[in-house]
């Protein structure tokens, strides 16, 4: 009659539970790496699009101008 586990099978599952909590150590670090990541691009876009934006403003710009520089010229 056996009330529990046997010092092999104790060892067994401590071993088991040093490799469970090592590889979610590593999942963990890799969830935060790619955070880390997610951040960057982040940044990198609103960035990117705050350029995009700014462009096409000033291009928006000199074609009001242009168009206004025109009509000027072809009314004298």
């Amino acid at each position: 009659m056996e009330n529990g586990p046997t010092g092999r099978e104790w060892g067994e599952m401590s071993r088991e539970v040093q490799e469970i909590r090592h590889d979610l150590r590593n999942m963990k670090l890799l969830v935060d790496h790619q955070y880390e990541l997610l951040r960057e691009l982040e940044a990198k876009y609103g960035s990117m699009n705050a350029k995009i934006y700014t462009a096409i403003s000033v291009a928006a710009l000199f074609a009001g101008i242009l168009g206004f520089a025109v009509n000027v010229y072809v009314s004298i």
